[in-house]
């Protein structure tokens, strides 16, 4: 299936599901409790002022949240993966049809919908955003993450390559944490190939390009957010080094082949991850 682009583990996901934070919620509250991945929005529209409004802001409101993972959690706190070590928001159902989550990150800072259920594992929120006047209505679907997914992707211990070392690392350290975050992302894109009719190259930290068939490693930057998982700029270059020998050691095999591009990007990292763990 051609894969819509919006500019843009191998460690297999291991089936653990996290135990929840906090008492039992009640009615709707339980079955919004989880991780989820945000899969896309759909409008409606109701006049020509609506239309107008809505297709200046489409690609905002869609790329603001889209394929990004997220957890309401039994204790109240709401959290993205992208920033668990750094921010933590919160959630609450003043009434059984409502939504609320504050400081909740980018785009969530102060959220309010309604609650429209779960189906087949799909959650539906209704939210009406304010666009030149007008209040259109859109409606968020999310995917609640298996329990393969939730350890890897979701939880903190599939997470721990986010958080900042507080002291210099090992050149094996480094490549631990290396290793670890291309796990994560085949792990990713294994999901969203399942779940999704396209992908955001933005969503992950590499320095990588992505096309049909194939991706391209960029030049490394100190300032970058594939840096800014190391220590200090030295070793993330080292990290990087590393990186590099492995797309290197990659080419002596074919790309991957897939039913479409995004399980072929899983299927690469999983093979740069096995290198990268034995270097």
């Amino acid at each position: 299936m051609l894969r819509l682009f919006i500019s843009l583990t191998v460690l297999s996901c291991v089936c653990a599901c996290r135990p929840p934070a906090g008492p039992a919620l009640p009615g709707p509250m339980a079955s919004l409790q989880g991780d989820w991945l945000v899969l896309y929005p759909k409008h409606y529209l109701d006049n020509d002022a609506q239309k107008a409004a809505y297709v200046k802001a489409q690609d905002s409101i869609a790329g603001l949240l889209g394929l990004k993972i997220i957890s309401f959690r039994a204790d109240g706190s709401f959290v993205q993966a992208d920033s668990l070590f750094r921010s933590t928001g919160h959630w609450s159902m003043p009434a059984d049809e409502v939504v609320l989550i504050d400081k909740g990150g980018k785009g969530l800072d102060r959220f309010k919908g309604e609650y429209n259920g779960v189906y087949h594992d799909t959650l539906r929120i209704t939210e009406y955003i304010p666009l030149d006047s007008q209040k259109i209505k859109v409606v968020w679907h999310l995917k609640r993450l298996s329990e393969k997914q939730q350890k890897m992707l979701a939880s903190e211990k599939g997470n721990w390559w986010r958080r900042l070392p507080a002291a210099p690392e090992t050149r094996a350290e480094i490549r631990l944490r290396l290793t670890a975050m291309l796990s994560y992302y085949a792990c990713y894109f294994y999901m969203v190939s399942a779940e999704s009719a396209y992908f955001k190259g933005d969503r992950l930290c590499l320095p990588f390009k992505y096309y049909q068939h194939w991706v391209q490693l960029q030049p490394f930057n100190t300032d970058g957010w594939f840096a800014s998982f190391f220590f200090d700029k030295e070793q993330a270059a080292e990290a990087y080094a590393m990186l590099s020998q492995a797309v290197k050691k990659s080419q002596e095999k074919r790309f991957p082949s897939g039913k479409d591009f995004v399980i072929e990007y899983a299927m690469y990292f999983e093979r740069l991850a096995e290198i990268a763990a034995k270097e």
